[in-house]
C-alpha cells in the first residue's frame, strides 16, 4: 500500500506534531509513505530523520492563497499511483478532495482538529468543512469535534 500523506507546512504546530508521530508508526510497517508539503516556508519538523523516512515533494509557492499548481499536482500524483490519501488541516483537505473528482476511486482521509479557530477565515472554514462530505473519511482529535461535524454536517 502506497500512503499520500497532505500538508500544508512542517512549522511547529499540533498537526505537525501528530504527522511526525503518524509516519515513525507507519514507517515501522514498511508502508511506501509519499509527503507533499505544499508551503515548506517553515520546516521546524521536517528533520532529516523525517526525510529519510518518506519521500518528499515539496513545494516552495510565492503565496499563501489557493494555488492551482498543487491542486494540479495531485491529480498527476493519483493518477500515477494507487495511493490511500491522508490530508492534514483544512486547506490540504479542499486540495485532496477537489483533486478526488478527478480519480474519485481514491481513497481520501480528512483531519479536522479544531471545531474552531477565530483567525481563520470562516469562508475558508466552511468550504472546507463542505469538502468533508466527500472525504472518505474523517479522523477528529475529539469527541467535541466529532459531534459537530456529525451535528452540522451530517458526517458518520
Amino acid at each position: 500500500m502506497k500512503i499520500l500523506i497532505v500538508i500544508d507546512s512542517m512549522g511547529s504546530g499540533g498537526a505537525q506534531r501528530i504527522l511526525v508521530n503518524l509516519i515513525e508508526g507507519l514507517r515501522k510497517s514498511e508502508k511506501k509513505i509519499t509527503l507533499l508539503v505544499f508551503n515548506s516556508k517553515s520546516q521546524y519538523f521536517l528533520t532529516p530523520r523525517l526525510k529519510d523516512s518518506v519521500e518528499l515533494i515539496e513545494m516552495k509557492r510565492k503565496s499563501n492563497g489557493f494555488g492551482l499548481s498543487v491542486l494540479l499536482l495531485l491529480i498527476k500524483l493519483y493518477r500515477s499511483e494507487r495511493f490511500s490519501v491522508l490530508s492534514f488541516q483544512p486547506n490540504a483537505n479542499i486540495y485532496c478532495i477537489l483533486a478526488r473528482f478527478f480519480k474519485w476511486k481514491t481513497l481520501v482521509y480528512c483531519s479536522e482538529f479544531s471545531v474552531s479557530n477565530k483567525w481563520e477565515p470562516k469562508f475558508r472554514r466552511l468550504v472546507a468543512n463542505m469538502c468533508l462530505m466527500f472525504s472518505s473519511g474523517v479522523f477528529c482529535n475529539s469527541e467535541t469535534q466529532k459531534q459537530y461535524l456529525q451535528r452540522i454536517y451530517g458526517l458518520r
